[in-house]
């Protein structure tokens, strides 16, 4: 994800410009492996809360150097995001054409309650177990949306998965 800024870098007029999208989402600093959050907008609280703590426990796992970013907490990055331009945007998601969004973890496995979900660790367990049970020629090429339908893009997902047949 970091390729398209590869010959030229990041600088802090793209960070700037990607914090002005708009959008669901705030800026952070790790300064002296301290996380720093600022000008947040609004968003669902618990998923900026879920987000922000997975920051801070990467913060207590690992001496991280000094950086500031910017992070969209939508299930996709704005669409201004998408075509030549580079705006260097964490986020959850993404397509092809969103060249500067640079994809995080997914804060559902970490701690989001609302999501009814497992730990990472033990979701990731059922899936090498999953995984190991098939060989990889049977499987086929089906992705499955179990989200909740609570955004025009998850209801269009939604309903395009309930559209289409086995």
């Amino acid at each position: 994800d970091l390729s398209p800024f590869s010959p030229n870098g990041i600088t802090r007029e793209m960070v700037d410009e990607a914090f002005c999208l708009g959008g669901a989402g705030f800026r952070a600093q790790i300064l002296n492996n301290t996380l720093w959050i600022s000008g947040e907008t609004a968003s669902f609280q618990s998923r900026s809360l879920s987000v922000k703590m997975m920051l801070y426990t990467l913060t207590q796992m690992f001496v991280l150097p000094d950086r500031e970013f910017v992070v969209s907490l939508h299930d996709f990055p704005p669409p201004q995001t998408r075509g030549e331009d580079l705006w260097p945007l964490f986020a959850m998601g993404k397509t092809r054409q969103h060249r500067g969004v640079i994809l995080f973890p997914d804060h559902t496995f970490w701690n989001w309650k609302e999501a009814r979900t497992a730990s990472w660790p033990k979701t990731s367990a059922k899936l090498v177990g999953a995984s190991r049970a098939l060989d990889w020629d049977s499987k086929i090429g089906k992705a499955l949306f179990s989200g909740a339908p609570t955004s025009p893009v998850r209801m269009a997902i939604a309903k395009e998965a309930a559209l289409r047949p086995d």
